[in-house]
């Protein structure tokens, strides 16, 4: 943040505040993707260990 203050200075800081936004989206769809695939790993591991005894 204390960089990004200082860029503001010397840039344009509207120019670093849509730099900052992107990468905060940027970071949460990479989360998103790794949440959702983990999930996926979790409930296809659950399916595996369930056994038909019948």
């Amino acid at each position: 943040m204390a960089a990004a203050g200082l860029l503001g200075d010397v840039l344009d800081v509207v120019l670093v505040l849509n730099v900052q936004a992107l990468l905060y989206l940027a970071s949460g769809a990479v989360a998103y993707l790794g949440l959702r695939s983990a999930r996926q790993q979790r409930a296809a591991v659950r399916q595996r260990a369930t056994v038909d005894v019948g």
